[in-house]
């Protein structure tokens, strides 16, 4: 989800700045010349309010997962998350917040030519990356939260936001050249679970209990499972 948000996010900045160039410096795109575009600062208004909404979405399910993953009593098996796939959190939330600030400062090539045009996006930019500022520190910090277990009815890791897997229609479950536990559904759905989230240390005291819970559901354990250190 955090992937789709960042895509479209960067597709509106960019059709932001594109369009701010080309109505502001009086530019035309092929035949277009959009100087005489009706409703200007509405338009730039409403991207920039685009943008807020999708990084509400990012917001919601970080702070929302960190909430859901605490309330999780009844683990059969649990494990800090890996601190290398947590690191790799980190540097993805810090290139979220480059990219915020770096449209900042885009936006501020034309704060002296239209100004009313480019606030709205750069309030929005600032609040964005004060938030994935903030969350870096929390990733950090590494607290209970971020953590990867199971219990009878759920699989789940929580990163930049919570992952969840369950067993309803699991059919097989397999290890895939050894960093990626699939898992075989009806209908030929297949989700993957990182075993990067785990430590090395907690690897076999994770696959002898998700083993033996799969096997108590009559769910086929492929040899290469039974064989991972």
């Amino acid at each position: 989800m955090n992937r789709v948000v960042n895509i479209f996010s960067f597709l509106l900045l960019g059709l932001f700045c594109l369009t701010m160039m080309v109505v502001v410096l009086d530019l035309s795109i092929s035949t277009w010349n959009l100087k005489g575009m009706p409703y200007q600062r509405q338009v730039f208004t409403g991207i920039a309010l685009l943008v807020f909404l999708l990084g509400l979405i990012r917001i919601q399910r970080r702070w929302q997962g960190m909430r859901d993953m605490k309330r999780y009593k009844s683990f059969i098996f649990k494990a800090p998350l890996a601190k290398k796939h947590r690191n790799m959190g980190v540097l993805l939330t810090t290139l979220e917040a480059v990219f915020y600030l770096a449209g900042i400062g885009v936006c501020t090539i034309f704060l002296d030519l239209e100004p009313t045009y480019v606030y709205p996006m750069m309030l929005v930019l600032a609040i964005l990356s004060l938030e994935s500022i903030i969350f870096i520190f929390t990733q950090l910090k590494a607290g209970p939260a971020f953590m990867i277990g199971f219990d009878n009815q759920v699989i789940a890791y929580f990163d930049r936001e919570i992952h969840l897997f369950y067993y309803s229609g699991l059919q097989r479950v397999e290890l895939y050249q050894k960093d990626l536990i699939n898992l075989g559904y009806r209908d030929e759905l297949n989700l993957g679970l990182e075993t990067t989230a785990l430590e090395e240390a907690d690897r076999k005291a994770f696959r002898d209990a998700f083993i033996q819970t799969l096997e108590s559901k009559n769910i086929y354990v492929e040899d290469s499972l039974r064989n991972w250190q």
